[in-house]
C-alpha cells in the first residue's frame, strides 16, 4: 500500500485547474490517508461527479461562505472500458476470463483422467490406442462389434476393448454434476435422449431396433447406411457450419454409455470388478463447487453480533435467503405509519403487522401487489398510509410497490414442478438450505450444513431441471445484506411480537444507539459487476486525492445515467428492448401521420396524446362519449394540491371537454364520490373501460398491459390529490447510486470529529443535469469542440469534456434548485400534454426566496462556465484512462485460423508449401511456427538475414536432439503479425507494450524505431521491469520486428528511450502536420494536440486517435424533433474517429519535434517523479 507523504499546496493566485505533482505526493491514496486536519487553510469546495456509460467526469469547485464559486480546483474526465475491454463488446472481461479459466481447468482435468485411464488399460493388459484411430469412424464399428459378438482372439479382443474404452472416455456425455459417480453403477432405463437417437436412426435407415440397443450400435449402423453423416456438432454445407445438429443432437447421457459399457463387459466376459473400475475411471469428476468454507472467509461479518460477542463469526446473509425476504417485508411494514384523522400518525399494531405480513409473504404471483391492496387489508383509505408506503408518485420517496418474498416468486416461476411442490411443504430452514445449495454463493450459514433431503432432490434432477435451476440461480436476488441469519431471525421475531420499528427493535435487542446503521463498505469495495467496480475504484481514487489535497469537501453531488452503473449484459438487453420500442414507436408515428393527415416535426407530447386516445378507442375514459384528436382533452386523474401534476401515462386520461370542466382540480375518486358528475360517469364504468383496453394497441406484453391497467384503476379509486411536489423524484433511486452515496457518506462522516459539519452527499438522476444545463444555457456557453451543424441546442457528445461540464453543473446543484428544476419540468410536461399556455419557463420558485436563489444560481453557473472555458482554451481539462502495465491481460485472439490458408481479410495468396531442402526466404524463416526450428535455421550454413537460405537437397539439421532431413515440412504463419501455433493452426497474439528506440546511423543521423513486445514473450519472467527485460532472439516479438531495428540492436547503435502501451497519451505539435488526412482533420476540428495510442498493428507504425474526442455521435443517428439532425461529418473526421485512426510512422512522428508521452495521477496532473513507483511522463526527443 502506498501512503501520502507530502502534498504541494498551490496558492490561490496561481492559475487554477492544472498542477504538477510534487515529488512526494501520493500515487494512489488508499485507506487511512484522509484526515480532517488535512484542510489547514479551510478551503471550502464542492464536488460534482458525472457517472456515464464509459466515462466519469470530476469537478472540484472552490466556493465562498455563501457557496458562490471562486475557482475550479480540478476538472478531469476519466474514460474506462465498462469492464468489457472496449466498445462493441457485450460480454465482460471477467466473464470471458472465467470461461477461459474453466476451459483450461476442464482441459487439465481431462488430461489427468485420460492418463489415469491409460494406466488402468495397461494394468489390464489391453494397451493404449493411437489418437489417429480414435479420430476416425472405426471406434463406432468396434463398439457395435463388442456388443453383438464375443471376440475369440484374445489379442484382437483386448485391442478392441482398449479402443472402445478410450473412445467412450473422450465423449462421455452428461450427468448431473451433483450426483456421485457411484450412482452410475445402478442399472437404469434408457433416457429420453437415447430414445430420441433411436427414433432418428430408425427414420433414416428404415430399420427397427430393440429397446436395449446401444449408442455405438445405432451410430455404426447409420454410418454403414450413410458414411458422410454428421455425428457431432453442426452439419456443414459448402465448408460452413449450419444451424442443423448432427445425429447425436448435442447432449447425451452418461447413464446410456454405462449401459453400453455393461453390455460390452458382459459380452466380452469381463469381470464385474473390472467393469466397476472402468466406470469409476472413465466417468470420474470433481465436485462442481469450491469449498464453501474457503468462500466464506471472504464474506463480511455481522457487526451487531460482533458488538455482543467479539468472537462471534456470523457471516452476512444472502439477499435470496428466505430469512431476509421475511425480514424485508416485516421491517418495511414496521416503518410504515397510518395517518390518523384526529392527531398525527401511528404505527401498525402487532395484529395489523402480522396480518399484512402474512398476506405479502404468501403472495406468489408474478404481478406485484399494490399499496391499495395493503390499505384494504388494513381497512384504511390508501392516502392515509405514510412512511415506506408513501406513494412515489407524490414525492419520489417510498416504495412503488409493497415488498414481497421475491425468492418464493422466482422459485414458483422456475417451471420445476418438483421444486414448487417441495417448496410449498418445506419450512423456512429447509428452504434456506435449498437456496444455499442452488445459489451461486457459499450460503448464509456460519458452518457447512448437510441437508440430506435437499441433496437427494438436487442429485436426482434431470438435465433439463438442472438447466432451469441454473437460470433460477441467476434470477435470485443477488448480493448480501448487513445482517447475519441469527440477527435477521431475532429482529423479525421481535418486530412481529412487539410491533416496534426496525430502529427500536435493534436498539432494544443489541443495546446500540438509536439510529444505528451498519458501517458502509469502502468506496472501492467491489460489488462483482465489472462496470460498477471500475466506477467505484476511480471515484475512490479521485476523492481520496482531492481530500488529501484540499481537505474535506462541503458537498459531494453525484449524477449518473441508467447505463453508468449497469453491466454490459444488462445494457445489451436494454439496447435490444430500446430498438424494439423504437421500431414500434416509428410504426405508431406513421399510423398517427396517416390517420391525422399531418406531416413535419412533432412533439413527444403529441405522440403521447395520440397513444392515450388510441388506447381508449376514441372514447372518454370518464363518460364513454366519442371523442377525436381535435376535440379531446388530456386530464390528470389525480392532480397535486400545488397545481403541479404527475404526467406519467398511467395518470393521464383522454376525456371530453364537459367531463374535464366538471372534474376541475379534484381527484377522480373524490369527484365521483360527490355525486354531481355528468351522466354516464361512475367509478365502475371507468374501471370497466380500462379493463377493455387491448395490449395490441401499444404493442405491450400481457404482463405489462396488466400492470398498466392496475395502476390506472388504482388512481381512479384514489380520493385525495397528491401532496405538494418536493422535487425528490429528481433524485436517483437506482440501487447502485444509493449504495455509492452511502459509501461516500461513510468515508467522510464515519470518523468525523465532534463539531465538524457532516459532508452532504446527494445522488441525482441524469435527467436533472440535462434540465439544469438547458435552464442555464450551459451547452451554448461552454466552448467545446463541435461537429459542423451542431448549433449548441443539444448536448455535445463529440468532445469528451462534456462530462467535465456536467460535473461542474452538478457540483453547483443544491436541493432547493433541484426542487425548482423538477417543478419546472413537471409543469412543462403537463402544459404540453394538456396544450395549456406554456408558462413553465417563467417559474423560478414557489416563494420569493426561492426565486432569489434561482437567480443567484444562474449567475453562479454563468461564472463557473467562464472559468471552465478558460481551462478549455488552455487545454487544461485532461482526459485520462487506466493503463494495463501488469502482464495479466489477454495473450492471444480467441479464434484459431488455419496455417494452410491466407488469414481472413488478408491480401496474401494461399501459403506456399516448403520443406527443409527448399530455398527459404528470410521472411518465411522469421514466420516459422517453432522457435527452436527458427534457431536451427538461422544457424544453418549459408543463412543470410536478407535472403534467407538457398536450396539444398542434402540439408540436415538437429532439432531438440533429433536429426531432421531435407524433406522435413516447414510450417509457418501466413501473416506478418505475431502469432502462436495452437491445435494445428494459429492465433494472433496481443501486445503488452511497444519499446521506442533511438538509432544513431552514419554521419550521426538519428532515426526512431518501434519494437512491439507480445504478452506471451513476457510470461514466466520474474522481473520487476517488464519494459526493459531482454528478449530472446527467437521470441516472436524479435522475429517480427523491423529489420533495420534488429540490425541496429545487433551492432549496438540502438538505444531504448521509452515505451508505450495502449491508452498512453501523446502530445504533439499539430502545426507540424499540415498535409494529408491528418491536416484536414486538424483544420476541421481545431489544433488537437493530445492523442491516444489505440493500436500497434505494424512494426514501424502506431495508430493514434484524438484523446479529447469521442466517436459516439458518429455511431448512432441523432434525432431532433422527430427528424434527422443536421450534423455534418467530414470524411477525414469519420476516417480518423470511426475507421482507421491516424496511422503514422514512429520515425516521422518523433522527427516532427518535441513529442511528450504523458502519464497522469488520479487528478489528471502530469506525473514527473518516479518516487511513487508508477510510470512518469517522458520526452521522446
Amino acid at each position: 500500500m502506498l501512503h501520502c507523504i507530502a502534498v504541494i499546496r498551490v496558492p490561490p493566485s496561481e492559475e487554477p485547474g492544472f498542477f504538477e505533482t510534487h515529488a512526494d505526493s501520493c500515487a494512489l491514496c488508499h485507506h487511512g490517508c484522509m484526515t480532517y486536519a488535512a484542510n489547514d487553510k479551510a478551503i471550502r469546495y464542492r464536488v460534482g461527479i458525472d457517472v456515464g456509460l464509459r466515462s466519469i467526469g470530476f469537478c472540484a469547485v472552490e466556493v465562498d461562505d455563501e457557496d458562490h464559486p471562486i475557482r475550479i480546483l480540478n476538472s478531469v474526465v476519466h474514460v474506462h472500458d465498462a469492464g468489457t475491454g472496449g466498445p462493441g463488446e457485450t460480454e465482460s472481461l471477467r466473464k470471458r476470463s472465467g470461461v477461459a479459466a474453466r476451459a483450461r481447468r476442464r482441459g487439465r482435468a481431462e488430461k489427468q483422467r485420460l492418463k489415469k485411464l491409460d494406466v488402468l488399460l495397461e494394468e489390464l493388459g489391453w494397451g493404449v490406442s493411437s489418437n489417429e484411430l480414435l479420430d476416425s469412424h472405426a471406434p463406432w464399428h468396434i463398439r457395435k462389434r463388442l456388443v453383438s459378438e464375443y471376440i475369440e482372439d484374445e489379442t484382437e479382443r483386448r485391442q478392441c476393448l482398449s479402443v472402445a474404452m478410450a473412445h467412450i472416455a473422450r465423449h462421455r456425455g452428461w450427468r448431473n454434476s451433483f450426483s456421485k459417480v457411484d450412482t452410475l453403477l445402478l442399472e437404469q432405463a434408457p433416457s429420453d435422449r437415447m430414445q430420441g437417437l433411436k427414433e432418428r436412426v430408425e427414420d433414416r435407415t428404415g430399420l427397427q431396433f430393440s429397446e436395449e440397443v446401444t449408442q455405438g450400435e445405432l451410430v455404426a449402423t447409420l454410418l454403414e447406411h450413410d458414411g458422410d453423416v454428421t455425428i457431432r456438432g453442426f452439419v456443414r454445407k459448402g465448408g460452413k457450419a449450419t444451424k442443423v445438429h448432427g445425429v447425436l443432437e448435442g447432449k447425451y447421457m452418461q447413464s446410456d454409455l454405462v449401459a453400453e459399457l455393461r453390455q460390452i463387459c458382459r459380452t466380452q466376459r469381463v469381470s464385474e470388478t473390472t467393469f466397476e473400475k472402468l466406470v469409476l475411471s472413465i466417468f470420474h469428476s470433481k465436485e462442481p463447487a469450491p469449498s464453501a468454507a474457503r468462500q466464506r472467509e471472504r464474506v463480511g461479518l455481522d457487526e451487531l453480533q460482533l458488538a455482543l460477542d467479539p468472537a462471534a463469526k456470523q457471516p452476512r446473509a444472502e439477499r435470496a435467503h428466505p430469512a431476509f425476504q421475511k425480514f424485508k417485508v416485516v421491517a418495511t411494514l414496521a416503518n410504515m405509519r397510518i395517518r390518523e384523522q384526529s392527531a398525527g400518525e401511528r404505527s401498525l399494531t402487532s395484529e395489523e403487522l402480522n396480518r399484512v405480513a402474512r398476506y405479502l409473504l404468501n403472495h406468489t404471483e408474478s404481478e406485484s401487489p399494490t399499496w391499495d391492496d395493503v390499505a384494504r387489508k388494513l381497512e384504511v383509505p390508501r392516502h392515509r398510509l405514510r412512511g415506506s408506503s408513501r406513494a412515489s408518485l407524490e414525492t419520489g420517496g417510498g416504495l412503488t410497490y409493497p415488498p414481497v418474498d421475491d425468492t418464493t416468486v422466482r422459485v414458483m416461476s422456475a417451471e420445476v414442478d418438483w421444486l414448487a411442490d417441495w417448496w410449498d411443504c418445506a419450512n423456512d430452514e429447509s428452504r434456506g438450505h435449498m437456496i444455499d445449495a442452488i445459489s451461486n454463493g457459499c450460503g448464509s450459514e456460519p458452518d457447512d450444513v448437510e441437508d440430506e433431503e435437499v441433496n437427494e432432490l438436487i442429485s436426482s434432477a434431470t438435465a433439463e431441471d438442472m438447466l432451469k435451476l441454473e437460470l433460477l440461480a441467476k434470477k435470485l436476488p443477488s448480493g448480501r445484506v448487513a445482517y447475519s441469519l441469527k440477527t435477521l431471525r431475532e429482529v423479525t421475531a421481535a418486530i412481529l411480537e412487539t410491533g416496534d420499528d426496525l430502529s427500536q427493535a435493534i436498539t432494544r435487542l443489541y443495546g446500540v444507539d438509536p439510529g444505528w446503521v451498519p458501517t458502509p463498505a469502502p468506496i472501492e469495495a467491489p460489488v462483482g459487476n465489472p462496470s460498477v467496480d471500475r466506477v467505484l475504484k476511480q471515484v475512490a481514487r479521485w476523492l481520496k486525492f482531492a481530500s488529501k489535497r484540499w481537505g474535506v469537501p462541503q458537498t459531494v453531488n453525484i449524477e449518473h445515467t441508467r447505463e453508468g452503473l449497469k453491466s454490459a449484459s444488462l445494457l445489451e438487453e436494454e439496447r435490444e428492448r430500446w430498438e424494439r420500442f423504437e421500431a414500434r414507436r416509428e410504426i405508431r408515428q406513421k399510423e398517427m401521420y396517416k390517420r391525422l393527415g399531418i406531416s413535419g416535426p412533432f412533439r413527444r407530447s403529441d405522440q403521447v396524446r395520440y397513444e392515450i386516445l388510441d388506447l381508449q378507442d376514441c372514447a372518454c375514459l370518464y363518460c364513454g362519449n366519442e371523442i377525436n384528436f381535435q376535440t379531446f382533452e388530456v386530464d390528470h386523474i389525480i392532480p397535486r394540491v400545488d397545481a403541479s401534476s404527475d404526467s406519467r401515462r398511467t395518470n393521464l386520461a383522454a376525456v371530453c371537454h364537459s367531463c374535464n370542466s366538471a372534474k376541475g382540480g379534484l381527484a377522480f375518486g373524490q369527484w365521483v364520490k360527490r355525486g354531481d358528475c355528468p351522466s354516464g360517469v361512475s367509478l365502475e364504468n371507468a374501471i370497466k373501460r380500462v379493463r377493455s383496453w387491448s395490449k395490441d394497441r401499444l404493442g405491450l406484453t400481457e404482463k405489462a398491459m396488466g400492470k398498466r391497467k392496475s395502476e390506472v384503476i388504482s388512481r381512479l379509486k384514489t380520493e385525495m390529490p397528491y401532496e405538494e411536489f418536493d422535487g425528490r423524484s429528481m433524485e436517483s433511486v437506482a440501487w447502485m447510486a444509493i449504495e455509492l452515496k452511502k459509501r461516500i457518506e461513510g468515508y467522510f462522516n464515519s470518523d468525523r470529529p465532534e463539531g465538524c459539519a457532516a459532508v452532504q452527499v446527494n445522488a441525482y438522476s441524469g435527467r436533472l443535469t440535462a434540465c439544469a444545463r438547458r435552464a442555464a444555457h450551459v451547452d451554448k456557453r461552454v466552448r467545446l469542440i463541435r461537429l459542423k451543424g451542431d448549433d449548441g441546442h443539444h448536448k455535445n457528445r463529440f468532445d469528451r469534456r462534456n462530462h467535465a461540464m456536467d460535473a461542474l453543473v452538478i457540483a453547483l446543484m443544491t436541493p432547493a434548485i433541484a426542487r425548482t428544476i423538477a417543478v419546472r419540468e413537471d409543469r412543462r410536461e403537463a402544459q404540453q400534454l394538456t396544450r395549456a399556455f406554456e408558462s413553465w419557463k417563467n417559474f423560478l420558485g414557489s416563494e420569493e426566496r426561492m426565486q432569489d436563489r434561482w437567480e443567484s444560481w444562474i449567475g453562479d453557473v454563468e461564472y463557473a462556465c467562464d472559468r471552465l472555458n478558460e481551462l478549455i482554451d488552455a487545454d487544461k481539462i485532461p482526459v485520462t484512462e487506466n493503463l494495463r502495465l501488469r502482464n495479466s491481460g489477454k495473450l492471444h485472439a480467441d479464434q484459431p485460423e488455419s496455417l494452410k490458408k491466407a488469414r481472413r481479410g488478408s491480401k496474401r495468396p494461399r501459403p506456399q508449401r516448403y520443406v527443409l531442402g527448399d530455398a527459404l526466404p528470410a521472411d518465411v524463416i522469421n514466420r516459422v511456427t517453432d522457435p527452436g526450428l527458427w534457431t536451427a535455421l538461422v544457424r544453418a550454413p549459408g543463412f543470410d538475414s536478407q535472403l534467407g537460405l538457398p536450396a539444398d537437397l542434402n540439408r540436415g539439421l538437429k532439432l531438440r536432439g533429433k536429426r531432421i532431413s531435407a524433406d522435413f515440412p516447414i510450417d509457418y504463419f501466413p501473416t506478418d503479425s505475431p502469432a502462436l501455433a495452437v491445435q494445428g493452426g494459429y492465433v494472433g497474439l496481443e501486445f503488452h507494450h511497444a519499446r521506442l528506440y533511438r538509432i544513431i546511423g552514419p554521419k550521426e543521423k538519428v532515426k526512431y524505431a518501434l519494437l512491439r513486445v507480445c504478452a506471451i514473450d513476457l510470461c514466466g519472467i520474474d522481473c520487476d521491469d517488464l519494459f526493459e527485460v531482454e528478449l530472446k532472439p527467437s521470441s516472436i516479438s524479435m522475429r517480427t520486428a523491423d529489420a533495420k531495428l534488429k540490425e541496429a540492436m545487433g551492432n549496438g547503435s540502438a538505444k531504448q528511450i521509452g515505451w508505450l502501451v495502449l491508452g498512453d497519451e501523446i502530445q504533439i505539435d499539430p502545426t507540424k502536420f499540415p498535409k494529408q488526412s491528418i491536416g484536414k482533420f486538424l483544420k476541421e476540428c481545431g489544433p488537437v494536440s493530445s492523442w491516444r495510442v489505440s493500436a500497434l498493428d505494424t512494426p514501424s507504425k502506431i495508430t493514434l486517435k484524438p484523446r479529447l474526442l469521442s466517436n459516439e455521435p458518429l455511431l448512432k443517428t441523432s434525432r431532433v424533433g422527430g427528424h434527422e439532425s443536421d450534423l455534418v461529418v467530414a470524411e477525414c473526421v469519420e476516417k480518423i474517429m470511426k475507421k482507421t485512426g491516424w496511422v503514422v510512422e514512429i520515425n516521422a512522428l518523433c522527427q516532427s519535434g518535441l513529442i511528450r508521452v504523458i502519464r497522469r495521477n488520479a487528478l489528471g496532473e502530469v506525473r514527473t517523479s518516479p518516487k511513487s513507483g508508477l510510470p512518469i511522463s517522458l520526452n521522446l526527443r
